[in-house]
């Protein structure tokens, strides 16, 4: 962390003083420094570079098209040491407010997102010389590597039992999400911390290192999960959301994606739970523990009827 001061320090000429850390995350760590009357993200990609571009290339890409998505400007990426330097939007993010207007306006901005069409293939985006690309030509087989990580991720949290439903769950209800679906640019790190606010409104989307091309009810029942999770507004979150896009869910593919969503909070505290409030991580934990139980208990019912 000093080696990554010290460099912002030097590109920057600033003080410690002007340097605030913003997030340490499982692969990017954020800085904001106060230059004049500017201000800047700097973000070190420390253990998969890759990542760190792109979140780079996915940011040239909404700004380039001139998308109505709200995105900060790249200022600088440097490619040999995986430092990306945007324009700050400012301080304030969802997780500081509870307004249903903000997160109304933040569940508009999502389906805008939702309405680009990044590539014709799956998964995490890369470049090449045709424009932004995807891993697979299928979207379940994206799903197939995100649940084998997260099963190796959340062993500290689930018994073994636990674990052997979730998996009999889980292979008798993928095959009902479909192969191909609608291919729509994700952010899938879409969390209040990451949505920042002014004046009742959405002023922009920050983090796109985890950006995938794939289903956009996926990622919707996601952040929708996220919201329940902290307490935060679903309802004005949903609306908002509707206004921009027309979705039906099917409730077997809801549920999966849920149990998915949840199955992603628990792996990430593998990585964070030293970090953060225990009293925070234990509530959110139990609150995830609790609706993978309930989307068991709830296919069991389904089964005997």
């Amino acid at each position: 962390m000093e080696a990554q001061r010290r460099l912002v320090e030097e590109r920057f000429d600033v003080s410690t003083s002007d340097i605030r850390e913003v997030e340490r995350g499982n692969i990017v760590d954020t800085y904001e420094v106060y230059l004049g009357g500017d201000s800047y993200y700097v973000q070190f990609g420390y253990e998969f570079p890759q990542d760190q571009n792109r979140g780079h290339v996915v940011l040239d890409e909404l700004n380039e098209r001139d998308a109505s998505v709200p995105v900060p400007e790249v200022v600088e990426y440097n490619e040999d040491k995986s430092i990306l330097v945007t324009e700050s939007l400012g301080e304030r993010t969802l997780e500081d407010t509870d307004r249903e207007s903000v997160y109304k306006d933040a569940g508009r901005q999502l389906a805008k997102v939702h309405s680009i069409s990044p590539t014709s293939t799956y998964g995490l985006l890369a470049q090449d010389e045709e424009g932004l690309k995807g891993t697979t030509d299928n979207w379940r087989s994206v799903l197939h590597q995100q649940y084998r990580q997260f099963m190796i991720n959340t062993r500290d949290f689930l018994e073994s039992d636990e674990a052997a439903e979730i998996n009999r769950y889980y292979h008798q209800n993928i095959d009902k999400v479909p192969l191909n679906t609608q291919k729509s640019l994700l952010h899938c790190d879409f969390k209040p911390e990451n949505v920042v606010h002014k004046d009742g409104e959405v002023e922009g989307i920050i983090d796109w290192d985890a950006a995938k091309s794939g289903d956009p009810d996926f990622e919707y029942i996601t952040a929708k999960e996220t919201m329940k999770r902290r307490g935060k507004p679903v309802q004005a979150f949903r609306e908002g959301y509707g206004e921009e896009r027309d979705f039906d869910l099917n409730q077997d593919i809801e549920d999966i994606y849920s149990l998915h969503a949840n199955l992603n909070f628990l792996s990430s505290m593998m990585f964070q739970k030293e970090e953060l409030d225990k009293d925070i991580t234990d509530r959110n934990t139990e609150f995830s523990m609790k609706r993978i139980d309930e989307i068991l208990s709830e296919s069991k019912k389904t089964v005997h009827v």
